[in-house]
């Protein structure tokens, strides 16, 4: 009761091997998943040690320095996330001279498992939008999300995701001054503002984007999986038990709850037997009446002795 059945665990260690090591898509019980979709660690040795990526180190910066900074002459790109469990989006705002909006764009983020997919997802299409826009005019990103910015600067970090972003800024620098920057979230800097604001706009309206699937959730949703098909065979080979029964009554839970469910009321059932055979000081034995419907028990006294 503890564990699936061995052959369903091999089943499921087969299928994590072939997408997570082989990356080849995988099929489970009519569900799909493809490694395209899943930000796999990318190998660590693709290319030659001198032609590993120079990133420029991103600088934290001041709410004071942060507006000084904005009066620069270029293209300054303010990036945000916005995630809640129902929706999640992400936004970019750039602005040309002075506060003359240049360009906005907002996004719709399917499948995010946190603020940080939203985030990368809006840094990479500032990136993506800056590469292509003025290409002779000195660039500034901007963002309040610290832990994308680790992540560039970590060359340990092997994330699809990231990889590309780093190409994309040494893409960015070779044509033209440029600069990333973090800046205090919710500091009444009006860029950073505007792009929040248009980030939670875009969980309803706003452009696809399909976020990648973290190898942790992937891990979660196999397992998943494996859960629904034991509970599916089990109820078809003990359909006919008094626990089967008992579990076909609980209507509403979960079906993840099922397993755990049917492992207390064997142990609470055990239980039960063994202190029918219990007595008290007097020497009468206890009784012990049970409701199978409700899981509800009742101790009696019995005029029964012990011999």
């Amino acid at each position: 009761m503890h564990a699936p059945p061995i052959e369903m665990e091999l089943r499921l260690l087969n299928k994590e091997f072939a997408l997570l090591r082989s990356r080849r898509k995988i099929t489970w019980e009519g569900q799909e998943i493809d490694p395209t979709q899943v930000a796999l660690p990318m190998e660590k040795w693709t290319s030659h040690l001198a032609k590993t990526l120079h990133i420029q180190k991103a600088v934290c910066l001041s709410v004071a320095e942060a507006r000084e900074m904005a009066r620069r002459p270029g293209k300054h790109v303010y990036t945000e996330g916005a995630y809640s469990p129902n929706s999640a989006g992400a936004a970019y705002v750039a602005f040309g001279k002075g506060t003359s909006i240049a360009a906005t764009g907002r996004f719709w983020v399917l499948d995010a498992t946190s603020a940080y997919c939203t985030e990368v997802v809006a840094l990479t299409e500032a990136l993506q939008f800056l590469r292509t826009y003025n290409p002779d005019r000195p660039g500034y990103i901007y963002t309040d999300c610290l832990s994308v910015l680790q992540a560039l600067a970590n060359p340990q970090c092997l994330d699809p995701r990231i990889v590309h972003m780093r190409e994309l800024i040494a893409e960015i620098s070779l044509t033209r001054s440029f600069r990333i920057s973090h800046v205090p979230g919710h500091k009444g800097i009006f860029g950073n503002e505007l792009a929040d604001f248009l980030a939670w706009r875009a969980c309803r309206i706003g452009a696809v984007r399909q976020a990648h699937l973290s190898v942790r959730q992937v891990k979660s949703r196999l397992r998943h999986w494996l859960i629904d098909l034991w509970n599916s065979e089990w109820r078809q080979l003990h359909a006919d038990t008094e626990l089967a029964r008992v579990a076909n009554k609980r209507n509403g839970i979960k079906e993840d709850k099922l397993i755990r469910l049917m492992h207390a009321f064997v142990k609470t059932h055990a239980a039960l037997i063994s202190a029918n055979t219990m007595y008290n000081k007097n020497g009468t034995r206890l009784g012990l009446s049970f409701e199978m419907g409700t899981l509800y028990y009742k101790l009696n006294e019995t005029t029964e002795s012990r011999e």
